[in-house]
């Protein structure tokens, strides 16, 4: 149900500082993918004014699938908590719900329940990217069989309110330029987006060599601050990469952060101790933001 959130109330659109109505912007998005809906009873049921009822695809399939007389949906509704001072946005679905360690690790990147070729484990965790750069927060509630509600609690902008780039600069601390380098494209977008969110300058490679032609590029006018690697990559792993522009002379140890599997191999713990710095998949957002703040802080003492 999408209540009449106040005229005045306004969420803040991080990238462009644009004010945007809560009620709009969601209506404007079931428009764009109404026809990618699995369900036909869509136009119905969003002109109806109490609730917004959605069949769902992905979040309820797998109960549909055990029991073949379960209708799935998916709710989305919006209010206005005047004490808390923000917008809240629920999507509520009568899935399978999660379990408690399930939770736990929901917005690790990279960690699914799914099949692989069913999902990549990072949906979530763009998710909570997207809304922590607006200066909210996003919860789950839930339990095992009753299905599932997506909270998120944004700050309301009035007008006279909204801050101008510099402001929000200034706010995320010392920013730089990285370089990520990554075979996967999704990963490389959710890495860019996390770090662009903070303000960093993002330039992407997928694959080493393609990461030394930006180093050497860049080595004079405008140098990389750090790059961001994976380790196992076609063409030139991220180990090889980092030694080749070490031995070149463009780039030093303490500028990467190499991205690896739960076994961390001797080589690997080998960087760490010359300088590097290593994140573990899966990862939580805020280790990407803090080993690359760490890497930069380093590099201006």
């Amino acid at each position: 149900m999408l209540e009449n959130v106040p005229s005045g109330i306004f969420v803040k659109d991080a990238r462009s500082l644009r004010l945007v109505r809560v009620n709009r912007a969601i209506e404007e998005s079931l428009d764009a993918t109404r026809d990618e809906m699995i369900g036909r009873r869509v136009e119905d049921l969003l002109s109806q004014s109490e609730v917004t009822e959605i069949n769902a695809e992905h979040a309820v399939a797998a109960k549909a699938f055990s029991d073949p007389r379960h209708v799935g949906w998916v709710r989305i509704a919006t209010s206005w908590d005047a004490v808390a001072s923000e917008v809240r946005i629920e999507v509520q679905d009568n899935g399978l719900g999660m379990s408690p360690e399930t939770v736990a690790r929901a917005f690790e990147a990279f960690f699914t329940t799914k099949r692989s070729d069913e999902g990549t484990g990072l949906g979530l965790c763009i998710t909570q990217s997207i809304v922590t750069d607006h200066g909210g927060r996003l919860e789950i509630d839930t339990s095992t069989g009753a299905g599932t509600t997506m909270i998120i609690g944004l700050p309301h902008r009035e007008r006279a309110s909204v801050c101008g780039a510099s402001d929000r600069a200034a706010s995320d601390g010392q920013r730089g330029r990285v370089l990520v380098v990554d075979d996967e494209q999704i990963v490389r977008d959710l890495l860019a987006d996390v770090l662009r969110g903070r303000g960093h300058e993002v330039v992407m490679a997928a694959d080493g060599l393609a990461a030394i032609r930006h180093v050497q590029r860049c080595a004079d006018a405008a140098p990389f601050d750090v790059v961001l690697t994976d380790i196992r990559m076609p063409k030139m792993t991220g180990i090889e990469l980092l030694e080749a522009c070490c031995d070149n002379g463009t780039a030093t140890v303490d500028q990467f952060v190499i991205m690896t599997g739960a076994l961390i191999s001797q080589e690997v713990l080998a960087l760490e101790r010359r300088g590097a710095r290593i994140m573990v998949k899966p990862f939580h957002v805020r280790e990407v933001n803090d080993l690359v703040a760490q890497t930069l802080l380093s590099r201006t003492r």
